[in-house]
């Protein structure tokens, strides 16, 4: 995209806010120059023969005072803008936390998912009687998705398939085994 605004820098974050501070800056140490020039040279400006004293030190007070609303403009403005970055970094990490607070959350949500599955299908595989073969088939076919789903569950399923087998197989001449 083209747009400058939706341009990133090699931080992820925007173009602009790598310059925004050193920028800020540089406007209020020129801006405290300024001023600092206005407020010395006040009473030059209004120097001039055709000017009674007394307008000229009125003149020179209401400079001052536009000096002094500029400077409260200026620290309100700062303050604001601070403000306003402390709040967005305490909603960054308000969303931070709530994006691992529910990532956890369905972590455990699949866990619990897992153990009602793998639960399950052990009542199903325990299933007695000839015709809850399709149940307990069921029950086995429950146990491998478990397996394939959760690697930390392969060997107890494993486990427990063989031990099935092995309580209820029967050899080749109807043996069990």
């Amino acid at each position: 995209n083209s747009c400058m605004a939706e341009r990133t820098t090699h931080q992820g974050g925007p173009w602009w806010r790598h310059w925004a501070l050193p920028l800020g800056v540089g406007v209020l140490v020129a801006l405290a120059v300024v001023l600092v020039v206005l407020w010395w040279k006040a009473p030059a400006l209004y120097d001039s023969s055709d000017v009674d004293p007394s307008g000229q030190a009125t003149a020179t007070a209401t400079t001052r005072t536009g000096i002094l609303a500029v400077i409260a403009a200026t620290i309100a403005t700062l303050g604001a803008t601070l403000a306003l970055a402390e709040t967005r970094r305490a909603n960054l990490a308000a969303h931070e936390r709530e994006r691992e607070a529910l990532a956890e959350t369905q972590r455990a949500n699949r866990e619990a998912d897992q153990r009602e599955r793998y639960t399950k299908a052990i009542d199903q595989l325990g299933t007695t009687g000839k015709k809850k073969v399709d149940v307990r088939l069921g029950g086995i076919y429950a146990l491998l998705r478990v397996a394939e789903d959760s690697d930390r569950d392969l060997p107890i399923v494993v486990d427990v398939l063989c031990a099935f087998v092995r309580g209820h197989g029967q050899g080749p001449e109807g043996d069990s085994y």
